[in-house]
């Protein structure tokens, strides 16, 4: 650890040491933090983008069975009024400082 050696060449006195030990310490605590909560906010988004292309994939299954003529047109307004008027926003959870 470079901190050690520091201490070893005497560059770091005790003191000094124990002080950035102890803050490095609480870096590297709440960086876990943050790769834990990045990594739970990852995952949820996945989840969703999962469940955004399955709906798309029955959304068009839907669409080619209405043109076809094998469906019936209340199915492709169903589909049709599950679109968001802005269909860009609320897929994904961003961490607000992203935003």
């Amino acid at each position: 650890m470079i901190l050690k050696k520091l201490l070893a060449e005497g560059k770091l006195k005790p003191v000094d040491y124990d002080r950035r030990l102890v803050s490095v310490e609480k870096w590297a605590h709440n960086e876990k933090q943050e790769i834990n909560r990045l990594r739970q906010l990852l995952r949820a988004n996945v989840q969703r983008a999962a469940e955004i292309v399955k709906k798309a994939q029955e959304d068009i299954s839907i669409v080619e069975r209405v043109t076809s003529g094998q469906g019936q047109e209340t199915e492709l307004e169903e589909v049709l009024d599950g679109i968001p008027s802005n269909s860009a926003d609320g897929f994904f959870f961003y961490p607000e400082e992203m935003l």
